[in-house]
């Protein structure tokens, strides 16, 4: 999935994409706890509906 980003932003070396997504704040590892933690979310707010 970063090399896709990678190549969609045009960076040359994965360190570059990295920095970039850091700094807009993007979540780059996604485990088992955060779907868990973002469907409890989504329950919520379909709930909320």
């Amino acid at each position: 999935m970063l090399k896709q980003a990678q190549d969609l932003l045009n960076h040359s070396n994965w360190q570059d994409t990295v920095v970039f997504l850091e700094q807009q704040g993007c979540q780059l590892y996604y485990d088992k706890d955060d779907l868990e933690e973002d469907l409890e979310t989504l329950a919520l707010v379909q709930e909320n509906s």
